[in-house]
């Protein structure tokens, strides 16, 4: 494939970001031929890489690839896109998080009101090849990331790695009616051919447009600040196809907290991601140690409250003998004290100017597209 592409990349930019395909760690250092092949240009950093362990069987990837072509981001007039990978750590402080947490901070939202993520793998697809319930790398992302991309917020997350297309409504945490919309275009083509099961009979309620038999790909056309056509074109031109009009918000409707704040100082870029990443792993581990410390202290509670409890036994029963000695007698203070003890939780909008729009671009009447909604 990379024999036959050299002649249409000559003339079309190409953007790369790391998949599972591309970690070859057969020497323990993973992700070598892709960083041969596909050097990053801006480049945040100079790449960090040390040997790890991948699991194939689980995708659990315990591997250092940070900075370089692992995760960066452009602008493309008034977009900006990031890539992130799925492979490496997306912890609490590691610093892919904390370097995406600045990224989003530190953007100029009237320069670049548009942001578009890409990934390997996606977070919400309904095909039954590489659940991301079952794929550990895949989770993980998921819980260390969706909050800060909801935050930002972010208007487009698209990703691969499943051979089929599918496109979600707005969706946040799983709750549908804000979020980003999550686009899984995996169907450009592989020897293992297309994935057309499904591990749902109905779809779910964030899922609006599937397709597993055809091979195609996707556009996206910013019209202005507000407002994105998306079209998914399968290679043939009979069949279904999904157009969808994407709108731009100035916040999403998610329980998410906001993003840390930086100074956003350029020339302090690596100094600024290190520091929020000591800070998150600080954050991590005192919580960790402070719920020790909890399960400690309630350990000891429960010991006095042992050594109580046994101490009150032993009185009981001096008194007791005592009172079969002497005879009978009228409880005292003491004993009704006893008694009573023993039963007593940026950025503005800008309206969508229908005039910005040629008529052609919002008629859908020459358009046989199976999906025509806004979202």
């Amino acid at each position: 494939w990379e024999r036959l592409v050299p002649p249409l990349f000559a003339s079309l930019p190409l953007v790369a970001l790391p998949g599972n395909h591309e970690i070859e760690d057969e020497d323990g250092i993973a992700f070598k031929g892709y960083r041969a092949r596909y050097p990053a240009g801006p480049a945040v950093a100079d790449e960090i890489v040390a040997p790890g362990r991948v699991d194939y069987e689980t995708y659990e990837m315990n591997v250092t690839y940070d900075y370089g072509a692992s995760f960066y981001s452009f602008d493309v007039g008034g977009v900006h896109v990031i890539a992130l990978n799925t492979y490496a750590d997306t912890s609490r402080g590691s610093l892919q998080r904390a370097w995406l947490e600045r990224d989003l901070y530190c953007l100029d939202r009237d320069k670049t009101p548009w942001v578009v993520v890409g990934m390997h793998a996606p977070w919400y697809s309904t095909n039954e090849k590489h659940r991301v319930d079952a794929e550990v790398a895949s989770y993980r992302a998921r819980d260390n990331l969706e909050d800060v991309i909801a935050a930002a917020p972010v208007a487009v997350v698209a990703a691969g790695h499943v051979h089929a297309y599918e496109r979600s409504k707005p969706v946040c945490k799983g709750r549908v009616g804000s979020g980003p919309v999550y686009l899984t275009v995996g169907d450009g083509g592989n020897r293992e051919q297309l994935y057309d099961h499904w591990s749902f009979g109905a779809q779910e309620p964030w899922s609006t447009f599937r397709n597993g038999t055809k091979y195609g790909f996707g556009t996206i056309e910013f019209a202005n600040e507000t407002h994105a056509l998306w079209r998914w074109l399968p290679n043939h031109v009979d069949g279904p196809r999904d157009t969808v009009w994407l709108v731009q918000v100035e916040a999403h409707d998610c329980d998410v907290p906001k993003l840390p704040k930086f100074a956003c100082d350029p020339d302090d870029v690596l100094g600024e991601v290190a520091r929020r990443a000591r800070r998150s792993s600080s954050s991590s581990a005192s919580k960790k140690t402070g719920g020790g410390t909890a399960f400690t202290a309630a350990r000891v509670v429960v010991a006095l409250l042992v050594v109580a409890a046994t101490l009150a036994l032993a009185l009981a029963v001096l008194i007791a003998l005592r009172q079969a000695c002497r005879g009978p007698r009228h409880p005292s203070r003491a004993d009704r004290d006893a008694f009573f003890r023993r039963h007593n939780s940026d950025f503005s909008i800008v309206g969508l100017q229908m005039d910005d729009l040629d008529d052609d671009d919002l008629d859908f009447s020459k358009d046989d597209s199976a999906s025509r909604e806004l979202v």
